[in-house]
């Protein structure tokens, strides 16, 4: 196109209204990273800026901007399309809206998390391989939130898993994501399944693994990190530390 007698308004004009809904249909099946988007804004940007006689080092808001050529571009175009395909998915007939709760349900399973994955979904700590799950990241990271689970809470118990009040992802911090496959083969999710009923001192390994009905096994890491993290070092009888005592208190009233 750089090569054909084109003006700067016919070459935007080509973009917007021939180029643009293909892209737009496209998009429906496939989420785009930013780096993504403005990795095929390139060829566009240099060639509008020839056209127009701009210097290539000029920023590209000039030819994005509405009031000079409107030029419109991917990443803006992808954030408009899967917020409304998220909410239509989200809210649509009941059909679409259980199958939008199952992937939700299943991305929230697959990080082994209690929250609901909206509230989690970062690009660097996620890769889903799936268009909700990318979809979500993308919009979180562009400051997009689907559901206020603060409000509407009592609307949407689902979206959260109930069970405990300390959960073992908070306890382990970055080290989480190492251990996940082994919590999710154990089904555990809270502090309070590791503690014994009506006390406040841990489980044995041993213990744990019998009232969960799981196979014999070595004492697995994570085990062993919480218990030196939630324990009283210098004693034998497995006590928790006083900080976690008043969080579980202060949680049951």
């Amino acid at each position: 196109m750089s090569r054909k007698i084109l003006t700067d308004k016919q070459v935007a004009k080509l973009w917007n209204v021939t180029l643009i809904p293909v892209i737009e249909y496209q998009l429906l099946g496939v989420v785009l990273t930013r780096k993504e988007a403005e990795t095929l804004m390139i060829p566009l940007n240099i060639l509008m800026k020839h056209k127009c006689g701009m210097a290539k080092t000029l920023p590209n808001s000039i030819i994005y901007d509405k009031d000079l050529y409107g030029v419109k571009n991917i990443f803006n175009l992808q954030l408009e399309c899967i917020s409304k395909n998220i909410m239509y998915m989200a809210n649509g007939n009941i059909d679409l809206s259980s199958i939008f709760q199952i992937q939700m349900k299943l991305l929230q399973k697959k990080f082994w998390s209690s929250c609901c994955f909206a509230e989690i979904a970062i690009g660097d700590k996620f890769s889903t391989k799936t268009y909700i799950g990318d979809a979500l990241i993308i919009l979180k990271e562009n400051d997009f939130n689907i559901c206020n689970h603060e409000v509407r809470g009592n609307i949407y118990v689902d979206h959260r898993i109930k069970g405990g009040n300390i959960t073992i992802e908070e306890l382990l911090g970055d080290s989480f994501h190492l251990h996940r496959m082994s919590l999710r083969n154990c089904g555990t999710l809270f502090l309070e399944q590791l503690l014994e009923p009506y006390t406040d001192r841990l489980l044995k390994w041993s213990h744990f693994i019998r009232i969960n009905n799981l196979s014999p096994r070595f004492e697995s890491k994570w085990f062993r990190i919480l218990k030196e993290k939630v324990s009283v070092i210098d004693r034998d009888d497995r006590s928790v530390t006083s900080d976690i005592k008043i969080r579980r208190s202060n949680d049951k009233k």
